[in-house]
């Protein structure tokens, strides 16, 4: 069996994050469990006992939370909740040292870093604003981060930009959690780059763009953050 969390939009006081189980003989996934207590924890990352959720919210109320992960079927303590200093806030992950987390927030278009100590969040430590639109113009009227994560290592935070048609690469400081402008990629006009994810073992990035339904092979500099299509 593989165990699995997913993330959905609902109300605070319904269920909203679920623990599944994957039997990888039938193909079937079966719910173990259910919790309440975040409004739409649209995005999930899970880190040994610990489940970090994003509160995806408008009005300036974006928000992040951490539970504590008990046995199995699970059992989630709430911890800790930070505010993101935006809206709908649609992604986040933790550095390899566990003491910082970035997130994504959709509506405003900006980055940010929190402090995480015992699953409880600090104030933003750094923040990074997003400017620019795209030719969709329903969709990138602005910009739209939708993804910020750790590169391996933690040298290098990624984020892609829905909105604007960039993935923008952002040196990090993991003693005072700073992000600071490093370089960036275009992609396709009107491609919309949703999220990344790195190969665990070689230098390769993957990007998957929403408008345009493509997957972007990149090859990383872990040095210099530097992204080329393949």
């Amino acid at each position: 069996m593989t165990r699995a969390y997913v993330g959905t939009y609902a109300a605070a006081e319904e269920p909203g994050i679920y623990a599944l189980e994957f039997d990888e003989t039938s193909g079937t996934f079966e719910i173990v469990g259910a919790f309440s207590g975040v409004e739409n924890p649209s995005f999930l990352a899970v880190r040994d006992d610990l489940l970090l959720a994003v509160g995806e919210t408008g009005r300036s109320t974006g928000s992040v939370h951490a539970f504590r992960l008990t046995g199995w079927p699970p059992q989630l303590e709430l911890l800790g909740a930070g505010a993101t200093n935006g809206d709908y806030p649609c992604h986040l992950s933790i550095d390899a040292t566990g003491r910082w987390v970035a997130a994504a927030n959709y509506g405003t278009g900006n980055v940010v870093v929190l402090p995480v100590t015992a699953g409880d969040f600090g104030e933003v430590s750094s923040e990074v604003q997003h400017g620019g639109r795209g030719p969709n113009e329903s969709r990138q009227e602005g910009p739209h981060a939708h993804c910020a994560l750790f590169s391996p290592g933690g040298r290098f935070v990624v984020a892609a930009d829905l909105g604007i048609d960039r993935i923008l690469v952002y040196g990090f400081d993991e003693v005072g959690g700073r992000l600071t402008y490093q370089t960036g990629v275009a992609t396709l006009p009107g491609a919309g780059p949703r999220h990344v994810a790195f190969h665990p073992n070689a230098p390769v990035m993957f990007g998957v763009n929403e408008l345009d339904n493509a997957l972007v092979v990149y090859d990383f500099d872990r040095d210099t953050g530097g992204l080329r299509v393949r």
